[in-house]
């Protein structure tokens, strides 16, 4: 028997929104492009170096990023104006638990999840401890560097 995927019955999901201007807006559930984008932008963010990521750059740029794509000005029937998306630069305006909130809800309705699961989480785990490694080696050659000159180096606290 062959599998059927069927989405025919699938809601959007659209929340209304009052701005902290007083506005009526629509949060909606983000489509393919969006969550694409969203999904590039983050992996932008991550920095390598020597094989490994070495940190994060431009992180707090994706939550105004993705609730901009999410966020439309309401007709005034409670739906979305999809030719009226909401700016970044009024976003970023707003009051950060606001801003938090949106972020969170826009992912929380795409289904869009950031690094939580399982495997990415491991990753993490595994790109840290190689930085632990590398400061701890770093660490090391520094007391032998220092034990060969002369020189009393300080040592970082953890």
């Amino acid at each position: 028997m062959t599998e059927v995927l069927d989405f025919s019955n699938h809601q959007i999901i659209d929340i209304l929104v009052k701005g902290p201007n007083g506005k009526d807006y629509v949060l909606c559930q983000a489509n393919g492009d969006t969550v694409a984008k969203f999904n590039s932008a983050r992996a932008r963010c991550a920095r390598y170096q020597d094989g490994g990521m070495s940190g994060v750059e431009g992180l707090g740029d994706l939550e105004p990023m993705l609730v901009s794509m999410c966020m439309f000005e309401d007709k005034g029937d409670g739906t979305p104006d999809p030719q009226k998306p909401i700016k970044g630069t009024l976003l970023r305006a707003w009051p950060g638990p606001v801003m938090k909130t949106l972020f969170n809800k826009a992912k929380e309705i795409s289904e869009i999840d950031l690094d939580n699961d399982l495997a990415s989480l491991r990753k993490q785990r595994d790109a840290l401890d190689k930085q632990i490694r590398q400061i701890e080696g770093d660490q090391a050659k520094n007391v032998l560097k220092s034990s060969e000159t002369g020189l009393s180096l300080p040592e970082n606290e953890e």
